[in-house]
């Protein structure tokens, strides 16, 4: 009997083409009230090569000043711009069969969603979604998660955010950071969401750190902790050698050989914690 084909999901991530999405758009309202003003969508084939582009996008709604204060999208700029039909082919070029990626992935998508059901076109076929917001929240749990502080944090400097493209670009590269630094190279969409799941406030993989932080704590012992920093001149994942003294409300208080002195670990930014009874 032929094996049976793997899932999509249990295809490693990098080996897949990725999309990334951004729109721009004359509010946050969600409803049919707002509409689309910019779109950009990065794509990085399997072979690590990118492709980039943008658009303008003709809205029957007016701009309001509030919206053109952030995205600096003035209503003159769209007045002769394509509508979202005449570049619905180059949308679904970008997006087929890709794993689309977004921050805040449910803002864009219901704008994707919305903008093609008035015209009355599918949404592009995508083979999964995945969103940068929240596994920035699961994998690095940094004190600020929006996409400007991300992308300074991982050494991006943001050119015009809050355009389409600048952020789309970000998101992409701020995913790749996320999948590279993570010690598992071959990462699936079920790896992604798992982590996910378990990395949520009660979730199994932050009960069961927080679980060994406490027992290390009453029988010390030197450990190797990986966690992420939230300090800019810092890599963004650094390995400790510790031995733990205490916790104090959300951090594990340690004597760290690196600084041979005492320190402060956040315990959801540890990501693993290996003990070494041998040293």
């Amino acid at each position: 009997m032929a094996p049976k084909p793997k899932s999509i999901t249990d295809i490693p991530i990098l080996s897949h083409p990725i999309c990334a999405l951004d729109f721009e758009t004359t509010g946050l309202n969600k409803t049919n009230q707002d509409r689309a003003v910019e779109i950009a969508l990065v794509r990085r084939e399997p072979n690590g090569n990118i492709h980039a582009w943008s658009s303008l996008i003709k809205s029957p709604k007016s701009i309001p000043v509030e919206s053109q204060k952030i995205h600096n999208i003035s209503n003159a700029m769209i007045l002769d711009a394509p509508s979202f039909q005449d570049i619905y082919p180059r949308i679904e070029q970008f997006l087929k069969d890709s794993i689309l990626i977004a921050h805040h992935s449910p803002f864009d998508i219901t704008f994707l969603k919305k903008e093609c059901a008035f015209i009355q076109k599918p949404v592009p076929n995508t083979v999964a979604v995945l969103d940068t917001l929240t596994m920035a929240r699961s994998f690095l749990n940094l004190p600020r998660n929006n996409l400007s502080s991300l992308s300074k944090r991982i050494g991006i400097t943001p050119h015009n955010a809050h355009r389409a493209m600048s952020d789309a670009r970000n998101a992409l590269f701020l995913f790749l950071e996320i999948m590279t630094q993570y010690p598992k190279q071959d990462l699936t969409v079920r790896n992604v969401k798992e982590i996910i799941e378990n990395r949520k406030p009660k979730g199994i993989w932050r009960n069961h750190i927080h679980r060994k932080v406490r027992l290390l704590v009453k029988k010390p012992q030197k450990i190797q902790i990986r966690y992420s920093s939230s300090a800019p001149e810092r890599p963004l994942f650094q390995e400790r050698i510790v031995t733990p003294i205490r916790i104090r409300d959300q951090y594990l208080e340690a004597f760290c050989e690196l600084r041979q002195d005492k320190r402060e670990f956040r315990i959801s930014r540890i990501h693993s914690i290996l003990e070494l009874q041998s040293l």
